[in-house]
């Protein structure tokens, strides 16, 4: 009997082992692999930076290392345990540049030769790198060279590019395309993902999801919509995400409503042999990785600045170094657990180990309306409950003052101190998952839509300041909006500004302006409401051009100092604009409006402007029209040059304490202040200030606008 009873519990335990299988998988990042003979020189030399590349850096690194450092990998998958079913690479296998077909071709069978050469035990799963289609010729040579190999390594005559699938036991590893045109990325990422019956799943990609370097280069980075749906897919697939590019070791974490985004950068171009420890390990995520290359494209700084901290409110979790190496998976699902191991490239013992698995996890702090005190997870329970009956207070004393002394000119003392109280509460870290500050939020902008929908404007013109960089702006004929949101796209539940508030608000404007494509500025369903109710959205062309609603978004001409003609057939009249060819750092389209109403009042609201090279234009706007309110980005390159260019009579900042940077760059109240006496924050100088008044407020506060007054 007992024999039996021990077989039996013997064959479970078997089963229970072969049910629940474990295995690795290595990662390689850009490899660059390079060989003289395959480039045309000729061609080469006319491009400088590439032949130094070329000729002083990956043909010498891959004549020293590359196959010393294949040993090694083979040697890792034929003795890692458990054991390495696949070996992923995450493109650049090549360094491209042959410079024209016949070389293009001699290159990529050389590489696919090398890689056959290593007799890996395990398929290679390869990935498409820029790199790798760089060059006369190159995109055939991948075809004609790559894809065969991706067929016989994947055991998949149907492969016919490089956007598939791989897969085995409970594991699926799906490699995307951004170059593919004929491939919609998106789309086929979802289907692979959603037939897919994999526990453990991979999306291998070259270039980032997330940005996690100074140079803010990520797939879909220009395309806000497509990229917030490829996060949505990546997170409710709950995929780990496997990229290279950059050149760096990385692991991030990135919440979105939908659950957190887990990415692991590798780089795999072996430089020298003994660096097996990095001088450096960066944990800090936001706008400072901008600046630790701060000659990198300095005309762009600001704009990757910007985009930096409006990724980083969502970032919990972030590494990142220059350590060349690999990474090796461990899968074991008994435990349910994914561990990452990186190793330097001749390291003997991981440098690093990271649980994704925790990483995949959601936190408590990603549904702060859920019941959890746990806001700041390096506070305690206690600590947290404290924080927040700190900021009720806080937020409490200074909306007394708010309400007894609105927005006039001159500014009396208490209005200053309360609005430089709010600068504390906000910038907590955390403060966007306090309850004291979101039903702040939420309490003032409904309270402003309230009045605006009981006022009714005599002369001059009421302006309600409301979240971040949006403003409504009423005269006795028209009411105008500017950057409306709803800061959904914070992804923080308990963040927002409710739908019901939203449309009450949509309801009592007649024309909306969207300065540019990112999502503090421009929410889709706002914009379609107004087009619904047939109001006019004016936009730059490079907002949602990829949209059905592009059509139904007027583009009118960004020329300096055109006054152009705009009806507002809901109320049967007609406002005058200047669209101002305005930028957010070098690329990014930024439309600066200048509004002139009908009773002659102008306005213009200038969303993210922050480029040095429009004061061509920005200098002479108050010399071709009068300018009675300009609302700046109080982070706006030179503020005082602005001012002085545009000649407004009063100037009211926007901006300030925007919950979706980092703390800093959610530019505080007395910053504003600060620079209106002479700051070198963002251009400009200590020394040198502007005289024109200035008027600061808070979310869902107005000011009644009369030119006599000043």
């Amino acid at each position: 009997m007992n024999k039996i009873l021990t077989a039996f519990f013997f064959a479970i335990f078997l089963f229970s082992e072969v049910g629940a299988q474990s295995s690795s998988l290595i990662v390689l990042g850009d490899m660059h692999y390079d060989l003289l003979e395959d480039h045309d020189m000729d061609w080469l030399s006319q491009k400088p930076g590439d032949l130094r590349q070329v000729t002083e850096e990956y043909t010498v690194y891959t004549k020293e290392n590359w196959t010393d450092f294949m040993s090694v990998l083979r040697d890792r998958a034929e003795h890692t345990r458990p054991p390495v079913k696949a070996v992923i690479q995450l493109g650049d296998l090549s360094e491209g540049l042959a410079g024209n077909e016949e070389k293009a071709l001699q290159m990529a069978s050389n590489t696919m030769g090398a890689i056959e050469a290593v007799r890996m035990p395990v398929p290679w799963i390869l990935t498409k790198g820029n790199h790798d289609i760089t060059g006369p010729g190159a995109a055939d040579a991948f075809q004609e060279h790559y894809v065969p190999m991706i067929r016989e390594q994947t055991n998949n005559p149907e492969i016919n590019n490089a956007s598939y699938s791989y897969g085995y036991d409970n594991v699926q590893i799906t490699c995307i395309d951004p170059w593919d045109k004929e491939t919609d990325m998106v789309a086929f990422l979802e289907q692979e993902l959603s037939e897919s019956d994999a526990k453990y799943k991979f999306v291998a990609i070259h270039e980032p999801v997330i940005p996690v370097t100074e140079r803010c280069w990520h797939v879909l980075r220009r395309e806000a919509q497509e990229r917030e749906k490829l996060l949505k897919i990546i997170a409710s697939h709950k995929a780990i995400v496997l990229c290279g590019h950059l050149h760096r070791y990385s692991v991030v974490r990135r919440n979105t409503p939908y659950g957190p985004v887990v990415q692991a950068m590798v780089i795999s171009v072996i430089k020298e042999r003994d660096y097996q420890e990095p001088t450096k390990v960066i944990t800090k995520y936001g706008p400072s990785l901008a600046e630790n290359l701060p000659d990198w494209q300095p005309e762009t700084l600001e704009a990757r600045k910007a985009m930096l901290a409006e990724e980083a409110n969502h970032v919990t979790y972030f590494k990142h170094t220059d350590l060349p190496g690999y990474a090796v998976i461990k899968i074991d699902e008994k435990k349910d657990r994914v561990v990452l191991e990186y190793y330097a490239g001749f390291g003997e013992e991981p440098f690093d180990s990271v649980d994704l698995t925790t990483l995949l996890k959601p936190e408590a702090q990603d549904h702060p309306n859920e019941g959890s005190a746990l806001i700041d997870p390096t506070l305690t329970d206690i600590e947290n409950q404290f924080l927040n009956k700190q900021a009720e207070a806080i937020l409490g004393q200074a909306n007394e003052v708010f309400n007894n002394h609105p927005p006039v000119w001159p500014e009396p003392g208490a209005r200053r101190s309360a609005l430089l109280l709010l600068d504390g509460v906000l910038h907590d870290v955390y403060a966007p998952l306090r309850p004291p500050v979101q039903q702040f939020l939420k309490t003032r902008i409904s309270s402003a839509v309230d009045e605006l929908e009981q006022t009714e404007v005599t002369d001059g013109a009421r302006i309600w300041k409301l979240y971040n960089h949006g403003f409504v702006v009423r005269t006795k004929s028209v009411t105008i909006g500017f950057d409306l949101v709803s800061r959904k796209s914070a992804g923080m539940e308990g963040f927002f500004i409710e739908d019901a508030v939203m449309e009450k608000l949509i309801n009592q404007c007649d024309v909306l302006f969207i300065s540019h494509y990112h999502s503090d500025h421009a929410e889709q369903w706002v914009a379609q409401s107004f087009i619904n109710q047939g109001k006019p959205v004016v936009a730059p062309p490079e907002v949602w051009e990829d949209k059905p609603i592009y059509s139904d978004v007027i583009h009118l001409r960004r020329e300096p100092h055109t006054l152009q003609v705009l009806p507002l057939p809901a109320i049967q009249k007609e406002i005058k604009v200047v669209v101002y060819p305005g930028h957010q750092g070098a690329d990014i389209q930024n439309n600066v409006s200048l509004v002139v109403t009908p009773e002659g009042l102008s306005f213009s609201q200038m969303g993210d402007q922050s480029n040095a090279d429009d004061f061509e234009w920005i200098d002479e706007v108050g010399s071709h029209h009068e300018v009675d309110v300009l609302m700046p980005n109080c982070w706006t390159t030179d503020i005082v040059r602005v001012a002085d260019g545009f000649d407004p009579v009063l100037i009211i900042t926007g901006h300030e304490n925007e919950m979706g940077h980092t703390i800093d760059h959610r530019e505080p109240n007395w910053l504003s202040y600060q620079r209106q006496t002479g700051s070198d924050r963002f251009g400009g100088s200590r020394e040198v200030g502007y005289d024109y008044p200035l008027i600061l407020m808070t979310w869902g506060e107005s000011y009644h606008y009369q030119r006599e007054n000043f």
